[in-house]
């Protein structure tokens, strides 16, 4: 069971219900960090991107080493939350050197009547900080 997110500042109630309906969706394989939320009202709708924080090896031969949970996103019922899908696809590498999203699954749609395009990473950025 994922811990509910609380991005700061607030997002809108129906905004943190659907990024916490989401995570809810990520099923851990292993130890599963914390999951990350960061969102965006670009004007035609909200940017919504979820995923889940890097760790990193303390002591031994790989100290330092970034570390990233393995884990499985329900995409049958992420889909089933929107009201619409209008787009649904996979990322499966960077697509350049500028590229701070890489790998991710993303969803186009409506949900609570509002447009949303969420993007679920498969590791985050190497902007974002790890946890210990």
């Amino acid at each position: 069971m994922s811990k509910p997110i609380v991005p700061t500042p607030a997002p809108p109630e129906w905004l943190a219900d659907l990024a916490n309906r989401l995570a809810s969706r990520i099923d851990p394989i292993d130890e599963l960090s914390d999951i990350s939320c960061h969102f965006a009202d670009n004007g035609e709708g909200w940017e919504v991107t979820l995923f889940v924080a890097a760790g990193e090896q303390i002591g031994g031969p790989r100290d330092g080493q970034r570390l990233y949970s393995r884990f499985l996103f329900d995409l049958h019922e992420a889909t089933a939350l929107f009201d619409r899908v209008d787009q649904f696809y996979w990322q499966p590498v960077a697509i350049g050197p500028a590229d701070e999203v890489g790998p991710h699954v993303a969803i186009e749609g409506e949900f609570d009547s509002r447009r949303v395009w969420v993007r679920v990473l498969a590791h985050p950025g190497e902007r974002f900080d790890v946890t210990e």
